[in-house]
């Protein structure tokens, strides 16, 4: 896809303050769990979908599935599907800020997972800031709050599901890489 830098930056921009913001809005609306999760994939595939079918570069969404369903289906519905479901659940039980500082330590799972299927080294560069981003995700969550974090356990099990949507994310993003390079990220995305 070629477009100019700003609009990429500007995409992305959006992108991240409408995904960013979704978890305040389930808490606003008072709608929880699945239906969130539901509504916000088929809008967000919604969108996707038209995007993908404007654009001659992306109209073909069949290929990817006929040759590489094995992978791509389990691969969409544990990387994406049971990954959002996760982070709406979370928000059942953690507060907002709980599941949206843990859904950042994605880039650390993303180094691990990286190191454990594709042998790909960790630079002590990236060790030692993700050493101290755990840290930091630490005393954000635990900061005079660990007696309230674990008072009824309620809040642990969103803390862990939040955990769990970030390591699978993590990993379809190291699984996918080859696949969004062989077809293209939007056509493996939509």
């Amino acid at each position: 896809m070629n477009i100019p830098v700003k609009w990429a930056y500007l995409a992305v921009f959006v992108g991240v303050c409408g995904h960013a913001s979704s978890e305040f809005f389930a808490r606003l609306t008072g709608v929880a769990g699945p239906e969130v999760s539901v509504w916000r994939y088929l809008i967000g595939a919604a969108g996707l979908l038209v995007w993908s079918l404007m654009r001659s570069d992306t109209r073909d969404l069949v290929t990817p599935l006929k040759e590489d369903w094995r992978i791509l289906i389990p691969l969409s519905l544990l990387g994406v599907s049971l990954a959002y479901l996760f982070f709406h659940w979370s928000l059942d039980f953690a507060s907002v800020i709980q599941v949206a500082t843990l859904v950042t330590t994605i880039p650390i799972f993303v180094g691990l997972i990286n190191l454990v299927v594709n042998r790909t080294p960790i630079s002590a560069v990236k060790i030692v800031t993700g050493v101290l981003a755990v840290a930091g995700v630490a005393a954000l969550l635990t900061d005079g709050y660990l007696d309230v974090l674990t008072a009824d356990g309620n809040s642990l099990w969103g803390v862990l599901m939040a955990v769990l949507c970030a390591a699978l994310v993590a990993g379809y993003s190291v699984i996918a890489k080859p696949l969004m390079v062989r077809h293209g990220s939007m056509r493996i995305t939509t």
